[in-house]
């Protein structure tokens, strides 16, 4: 599946990348930043920040921290209509 990877932030060995993953494999992220730094870059920490159509918030759930799912967050990770996409028809 498509995936982007794009500098950011940073010059040389510290560069920031933004890196779009569609589906995730194994060190994906880290084989995409070898490729495009040509080996000059590591991977030091990744973040994810968001899963499908969820939106992962720190500023609302600290490191750590768990919360059980709303029934629409639910629906948005299996792919089913959220009650405002039925509401539109």
């Amino acid at each position: 599946k498509l995936s982007q990877v794009a500098g950011v932030a940073g010059e040389g060995a510290d560069r920031t990348y933004l890196v779009t993953l569609c589906e995730g494999k194994r060190h994906q992220v880290k084989c995409m930043v070898n490729a495009v730094s040509g080996g000059a870059n590591r991977v030091v920490a990744l973040h994810r920040s968001r899963v499908g159509g969820l939106v992962l918030d720190e500023a609302a759930l600290p490191a750590g921290a768990w919360r059980l799912l709303t029934e629409e967050e639910v629906r948005r990770l299996d792919g089913a209509p959220t009650a405002a996409e039925e509401r539109r028809g």
